[in-house]
């Protein structure tokens, strides 16, 4: 399963995916929208890794 459909999959919206992957904001978000998401681009990958530590383990 792919990093976005993951993310997706435990229910993250496509704003924090973008942010995650890197993908630049489209349209007149790159503009007007200056967040960074840390703290969400943290939860995401926070949740991703116990995700997929519960698979390993």
């Amino acid at each position: 399963m792919k990093c976005e459909t993951r993310l997706a999959h435990l229910g993250f919206n496509q704003e924090v995916r973008y942010a995650v992957l890197g993908h630049v904001k489209p349209g007149l978000q790159k503009t007007y929208n200056k967040h960074d998401y840390l703290a969400e681009k943290r939860a995401a990958l926070q949740t991703c890794s116990e995700h997929l530590m519960g698979i390993v383990q």
